[in-house]
């Protein structure tokens, strides 16, 4: 999957991919980053590092950056694995804070190109692919145009096609 993948992608000119956790999507995109010129980033959470460390060394070598949590997680990573994590570790929160975009619907729109959404993901509750979709179907309802692409497959199937064709 991840051969076929790279060829897809960099046939889209896509450059760099990004994970979230360090399970088995940055597996994923460390793979693709094996055998092309794409290269990848990822976001650890949690459990993906306290419990299921598969390749996580390599993983953390061959990054372009690490993005954490939290600074206990930057602090256990880098704990862990020294040198594979200097200079590539950086605290950001999860989460929306209210006032940024508040503050930024108040400013003109500025024209910019499409922005283009891929999720990859398998389509089970836990992965939140709903609220991918409540979100565009969102910004179409305020005239912002976006492309989104939802690549996976699982057990929720017919209802993400059934959600996407209701919005």
């Amino acid at each position: 999957k991840a051969v076929h993948l790279a060829s897809l992608l960099e046939a889209k000119g896509v450059k760099h991919v990004h994970a979230q956790f360090a399970t088995h999507a940055t597996t994923m995109a460390y793979a693709i980053s094996s055998v092309s010129d794409i290269t990848f980033s990822f976001t650890v959470h949690g459990p993906d590092v306290f419990v299921h460390r598969l390749l996580l060394r390599e993983k953390l070598r061959e990054a372009r950056f690490v993005r954490c949590v939290s600074t206990f997680n930057k602090a256990f990573l880098a704990g862990l694995y020294p040198r594979e994590t200097e200079g590539k570790l950086e605290v950001v929160r999860t989460g929306v804070n209210p006032e940024v975009y508040e503050e930024a619907s108040r400013l003109p729109r500025i024209a910019h190109h499409r922005p283009q959404l891929l999720s990859i993901s398998p389509l089970t509750r836990r992965t939140g692919f709903g609220f991918l979709i409540d979100a565009c179907a969102q910004l179409m309802k305020e005239e912002v145009e976006v492309d989104c692409a939802i690549v996976g497959d699982g057990p929720l199937r017919r209802e993400a096609e059934r959600w996407i064709a209701r919005h």
